[in-house]
């Protein structure tokens, strides 16, 4: 564990930002165009001189590292399912209740179509059309 922690406070930030203004002060070379290379060193000059003021500014000493996370797991992701509820509720009502419905409305409303249309159908089940049952076609080969 001491290791790891180690190697967060190695890792810090600052580590990089000193990194990067130390390669600002190496400059760039630009063959053949000595003046483009004069105004791109110059801009990189300014900038490694404000990081250098900024990285100045920060306190050296003990950098705490950052906190360790939760643990995870099931249990512990169930504790947000009150903050994700009203969000549920509504993709609950829009995908599952919604569609039900649909159906359920539109079967009332066929069915009440067809026993409409045949008031003499026998449990509101449309008669079978003619020349379509087995009664029909025996009759039509005699």
């Amino acid at each position: 564990m001491g290791e790891v922690v180690g190697a967060l406070s190695e890792a810090s930030p600052l580590a990089a930002v000193r990194g990067y203004a130390d390669t600002l002060s190496a400059g760039l070379s630009v063959p053949g165009r000595p003046d483009v290379e004069a105004q791109i060193n110059r801009l990189l000059a300014a900038h490694r001189t404000q990081l250098q003021a900024v990285l100045a500014s920060i306190p050296e000493g003990n950098v705490s590292p950052p906190p360790f996370p939760a643990p995870t797991g099931v249990v512990h992701t169930l504790g947000f399912a009150g903050s994700f509820l009203p969000l549920a509720l509504l993709l609950i009502g829009t995908e599952l209740i919604a569609p039900l419905l649909l159906w359920l409305l539109t079967f009332v409303a066929l069915r009440a179509r067809v026993e409409e249309d045949n008031p003499e159908a026998p449990d509101g089940l449309p008669p079978m059309a003619p020349g379509r049952g087995r009664g029909d076609q025996r009759r039509a080969r005699r």
